[in-house]
């Protein structure tokens, strides 16, 4: 072999590209993780009393206003007329307990419908729970979602829905329940995450309170033949089992209580 040939030869090997397989790989890393391990974020509408909205709170974030949606994580504020995209995938209603905010606040439990320890709760005037201890309990409905933004993958995120919300989700739950669609064998109810709904805020009002409220609309069906839909309807299949699984942590360790509305 002529020395121009073995030059080329030993630079065709030392740049030669290894073929890497990654899906070969899926999930390597993360074994020993567990549902501890991970903090799915709230997306919350907030509120003339959020701490993000106060400049004298250390959780103030520049810019916050409300009626826009706040990332409790990654602290991202999603500051849109259009408001945000989400597939819905799991719903999971819960109490939680709280300390009151006089008293310094904070999350002290979360409890299955169904626990003795709602029927120990009595109600004020504004047909708000507390325990004999003191402390609040609030009925509190989960819609875990898919959030699209665009350039982005879908991220997990969980909205909580409460207090005046509440006939929102059960809207929500209503809407996803009535869907049908035609298949081989007839009519059907597709999953929720077969959906993309819209949310946005909306001023509401009651007596002399105001505050932002949920607007939730359908916005279209997924295109499954669509590669791209079809990937976001897998990620939402995925993230339902999760959930269902109890595989998903909430963060619920935010700012003590949000603004009541």
């Amino acid at each position: 072999m002529s020395k121009t040939k073995e030059i080329a030869k030993k630079a065709e090997e030392e740049t030669a590209i290894t073929v890497i397989n990654m899906e070969e790989d899926a999930g390597d890393g993360l074994q020993q993780a567990d549902a501890d391990s991970y903090a799915i974020p709230y997306i919350n509408v907030l509120q003339k009393g959020s701490k993000q909205c106060d400049t004298d709170q250390q959780a103030y974030i520049e810019g916050a206003k409300p009626g826009m949606f706040y990332n409790n994580v990654t602290r991202e504020l999603y500051d849109s007329p259009e408001g945000i995209l989400v597939v819905p995938c799991q719903f999971v209603r819960l109490f939680t307990e709280w300390v009151p905010r006089s008293a310094g606040g904070g999350l002290r439990g979360t409890y299955d419908p169904t626990d003795p320890i709602i029927d120990t709760c009595t109600k004020d005037e504004r047909n708000k729970l507390h325990l004999p201890n003191g402390n609040e309990m609030d009925d509190t409905r989960y819609h875990f979602v898919l959030l699209l933004q665009e350039g982005r993958d879908p991220q997990a995120a969980v909205l909580p829905l409460r207090s005046s919300q509440i006939p929102k989700s059960k809207a929500w739950n209503t809407d996803l329940r009535n869907q049908r669609a035609v298949g081989k064998n007839g009519p059907y109810k597709p999953p929720t995450y077969a959906f993309v709904y819209r949310i946005t805020a909306e001023a509401q009002q009651k007596d002399d309170k105001t505050w932002k409220g949920y607007v939730i609309k359908k916005e279209r069906r997924l295109d499954v033949s669509d590669p791209v839909d079809a990937a976001i309807y897998l990620q939402g299949k995925e993230f339902a089992s999760q959930v269902a699984k109890g595989h998903a942590k909430v963060a619920t360790d935010i700012d003590s209580n949000d603004p009541e509305f």
